[in-house]
């Protein structure tokens, strides 16, 4: 089970909600990938510029522009969070404290 960040929750109800009738199907791609990194949380992309000892990982989502980046403390995941590719780069990384 994957734990998400209230803030990164914030942001998936907020893409959800801009995508009006998409929203719906945005909802439900965002649900198949966290199901999926919870089966195979090795299969993202490793993100090495960060200050945590511990593995983040970037999941782009195919039809809708975000990503999503968790992070993976001693077998624990946690969604960081769902990040528009054209919002500020790295805003979120204070939440890895």
């Amino acid at each position: 089970m994957i734990e998400v960040h209230p803030e990164a929750q914030a942001e998936i109800d907020e893409a959800v909600f801009s995508h009006e009738d998409a929203g719906v199907r945005l909802l439900r791609l965002i649900d198949r990938l966290v199901l999926l990194i919870e089966r195979f949380p090795k299969n993202g992309t490793l993100v090495l510029d960060h200050d945590t000892p511990y593995e983040l990982r970037r999941y782009a989502l195919r039809t809708f522009p975000y990503q999503l980046f968790v992070l993976d403390r001693n077998g624990t995941l946690h969604l960081i969070a769902c990040a528009h590719t054209k919002r500020e780069p790295g805003y979120w990384k204070e939440r890895l404290q």
